[in-house]
């Protein structure tokens, strides 16, 4: 099998998540070990109002060297995260929430390292990010548990409350009941573990699965 040095198994990979960004499920963006962003979503480069990664990179640079605000500590925090990956070899997930025009943003960014399995070497990091909107919830549910009716059905059938959407959402992205009762917590869901479990057993039963973990098993 040929071995591919570490620039040109990086340069593989960032052509081939390039690729996937025409897809709604391709990585929010690739950085490289340094941190320069090399590939961004639409929605990575609207959030700083640019068009390419070499200008998100310029106005990153800009914001970190300015006086203090907002975005600087939001950057800063995710190096923080960033650097931790890069050094450990290890993914790590975050959930971030964001207000924008009065609505609440969640996204859980799954940070991957990306390793040339013949050096062994960590080449830089990859992200995906999935946003909490209510369709995207369905579609997930629909495919975890084939369930055999309509989309725009699936909502008057299950009759699932606006608490039970989010706690099921984060359950299905592996967070534990005492995380998912922290972050509900922190934007205004008051709940605590216990009732967070309380909610996955009622759950299971309107999903009709025997047991909390065939709503994670995939079809």
């Amino acid at each position: 099998m040929f071995e591919k040095n570490d620039s040109e198994y990086f340069e593989q990979i960032i052509d081939a998540f390039a690729m996937l960004n025409s897809f709604q499920d391709g990585v929010a963006f690739i950085k490289d070990k340094d941190l320069n962003t090399l590939v961004a979503r639409k929605k990575v480069l609207d959030w700083a109002q640019v068009n390419t990664p070499e200008e998100f990179n310029s106005w990153r640079k800009m914001i970190l060297d300015g006086e203090d605000c907002p975005q600087k500590k939001l950057i800063q925090k995710a190096n923080s995260q960033y650097l931790e990956i890069l050094t450990t070899g290890n993914p790590k997930k975050t959930l971030d929430i964001v207000k924008v025009d009065n609505h609440l943003v969640i996204d859980i960014w799954t940070l991957t390292p990306i390793i040339n399995p013949a050096s062994k070497n960590i080449l830089g990091i990859y992200a995906i990010a999935t946003e909490f909107i209510y369709p995207h919830l369905l579609r997930l549910l629909l495919k975890l548990n084939n369930t055999p009716i309509e989309l725009n059905e699936v909502a008057a059938e299950r009759k699932l409350t606006e608490r039970q959407q989010m706690i099921l959402f984060l359950y299905l992205h592996r967070f534990s009941n005492t995380e998912i009762s922290t972050y509900m917590t922190t934007i205004g869901y008051k709940i605590s573990a216990g009732r967070v479990n309380e909610h996955l057993r009622n759950l299971k039963v309107i999903f009709g699965a025997s047991n909390k973990e065939q709503l994670l098993e995939p079809v």
